[in-house]
């Protein structure tokens, strides 16, 4: 069954779920370290001069497309979590919308509605993307819009639009993360292939030319910054289990989705007999290989003598549109092999009843899990910096806030992004401690360093600590009543 056009209203309400879900538990939870670090690099009040260095000396991790991006959303958007939040949570909504405008253009509207609710209902999306301010929600988008332009190709093979919009998507997601890198590669290899096989031209070929001579300028700075800068990643040494744990994560921990993308792969390769559609075969061919390759690739690299590793959950943003558009396929060529034998009018009203079925248990484990999203970092520094705040004796001239974190990466909310008056945020040592009565500590998941925790057990007095969440904690110090400032 094709037409399915009476229940297409379903994908706008799923749609209209997503939106809802996102915007009411944006401002819950606090930014944490990754997020504020993308602020500070472009934050307010620095001359351009000091964001470029600033982006520069972190190229080698993260391309600076999205750092555009943030640096105009944090000039114009108001301060606070919920606005700083809205920028990807945009960007994912619009991922969901192209995601299913894709699939219904290859397989067709019921295609379209299932593959919006696996994105529409996936925690992963909605914590590991919409939720940060790095370049993640967007990259989603990116991805989406890449798959929609290879299929937009591979349909209008001669027309010249087609292949400049897939080479400048292509261009694109390799300025926004280096694990475009390897789907550049892995898509290049299937459309080589095609071309082999004669099933494309040599202009579907020239588009992987064009986005890589883009790309140069960006891999040169790259590696350039990777050997002045010593740029490293911090990930652990990944073996089986957490292989399989991310792709879980990433199916957001929805066995019946990974199913549905184990079927598909079955189907598409091995169920000869439903592959009629030679457009819908190759997208799906390739779709796989970007997903299978990409996860066994990234595992293969970090597993080798590395210093550290770049498999890392998040990055696997990379594989979440490709993944839940052939899980989605998948599932439509199920209900396609159950219900052939039903009426049309039965076969529309079972299809209905197993897609509101398939919505409502991934909903509700979404919803059950919302306020504690699996593998999110809890890392309350908004409270806790509001709490030093609203504290009289934080604005003394002789009291300092100091961290285990990167002081400045605290600024903005310490100073509303520029709109009310910053904190004295400094280093404690040797050299400064007798100029101050008052140390007020915020520490993230573990203490202070030795030599700080030395220097304030020899010289204060612990006068009082406030836990957030067991995740951070906010110690008040004062000078000890008889340690001599001459010393």
């Amino acid at each position: 069954m094709k037409n399915i056009r009476k229940v297409v209203w379903l994908r706008f309400i799923v749609i209209f779920y997503a939106i809802v879900l996102m915007l009411r538990y944006a401002g819950d939870v606090s930014l944490w370290g990754d997020d504020l670090a993308t602020i500070y690099f472009v934050e307010k009040g620095q001359d351009i001069y000091t964001i470029l260095n600033r982006v520069y000396s972190d190229i080698g991790s993260n391309p600076p497309l999205f750092y555009l991006l943030a640096f105009l959303w944090v000039r114009i958007a108001p301060y606070g979590t919920f606005y700083i939040k809205l920028l990807n949570i945009i960007f994912s909504c619009l991922g969901i919308v192209f995601c299913g405008t894709v699939t219904r253009r290859i397989r067709g509207d019921r295609a379209a509605l299932i593959v919006t609710i696996f994105a529409a209902t996936s925690f992963y999306l909605v914590d590991y993307a919409a939720f940060s301010f790095r370049c993640y929600g967007f990259y989603f988008m990116v991805c989406s819009l890449l798959i929609l332009a290879y299929h937009n190709r591979l349909m209008n093979p001669n027309k010249l639009s087609s292949h400049i919009w897939y080479c400048i998507m292509l261009a694109t997601a390799l300025y926004t993360h280096y694990y475009s890198m390897v789907i550049f590669g892995i898509m290049g290899l299937c459309d080589l292939y095609l071309f082999i096989n004669k099933k494309i031209r040599f202009n579907c070929i020239c588009e992987y030319i064009g986005a890589f001579v883009l790309f140069i300028p960006l891999l040169i700075i790259a590696l350039k910054n990777m050997i002045s800068v010593s740029t490293n990643f911090w990930a652990p040494i990944p073996n089986l289990n957490i292989l399989l744990e991310t792709v879980e994560l990433v199916f957001s921990n929805q066995k019946f989705i990974l199913l549905m993308f184990l079927s598909a792969v079955i189907i598409v390769f091995i169920y000869k007999k439903r592959q009629s559609d030679l457009i819908l075969n190759q997208v799906m061919t390739a779709l796989i290989a970007w997903v299978v390759f990409l996860f066994g690739f990234v595992y293969w690299f970090s597993s080798q003598e590395w210093a550290s590793s770049v498999f890392y959950s998040r990055y696997f943003i990379a594989v979440l549109a490709p993944a839940i558009i052939v899980a989605g396929v998948g599932l439509d060529f199920i209900l396609d092999l159950i219900l052939e034998k039903y009426e049309k009018d039965t076969t529309v009203i079972l299809a209905v009843i197993v897609l509101c079925l398939c919505f409502f248990n991934n909903a509700i484990d979404q919803l059950d899990s919302v306020s504690t999203f699996p593998g999110y970092v809890n890392q309350p520094v908004e409270e806790a910096i509001e709490y030093i705040y609203s504290a009289d004796i934080s604005h003394m001239p002789d009291s300092l806030i100091i961290s285990n974190t990167n002081n400045e990466h605290l600024y903005y909310y310490a100073s509303h992004n520029g709109t009310r008056e910053n904190l004295n945020f400094g280093d404690l040592d040797l050299s400064n401690y007798q100029q101050y009565n008052n140390v007020i500590a915020l520490t993230i998941w573990s203490g202070l360093s030795d030599d700080v925790a030395l220097i304030l057990e020899d010289n204060f007095d612990l006068v009082q600590t406030t836990p957030f969440n067991n995740a951070a904690n906010v110690l008040f110090y004062q000078r000890k009543a008889d340690v001599n400032l001459n010393e």
